[in-house]
């Protein structure tokens, strides 16, 4: 998508990724940013723990997940 992209759809695309822009610093040729979209956040999250699975090491989501309602948090009828 970055490939076929005109300098406007890639400016929308990189602040979609990091809302607040990317830093860069000359004296050490760095790039930081201060924030990513959580949405990314979680992909990397969801495929540390696939990769985690795929290696042999159980993993248990139910731990690591911050979207998941406790238990006895049901919507009522």
């Amino acid at each position: 998508m970055w490939v076929s992209s005109d300098y406007s759809d890639k400016q929308r695309l990189q602040y979609l990724i990091y809302p607040d822009g990317i830093l860069y610093n000359k004296e050490n040729n760095t790039l930081r940013t201060p924030r990513v979209n959580s949405m990314f956040t979680a992909i990397s999250f969801l495929s540390y723990i696939s990769a985690e699975n795929k290696n042999g090491q159980p993993t248990q989501i139910d731990q690591n997940s911050r979207w998941v309602a406790s238990p006895g948090i049901e919507p009522g009828y």
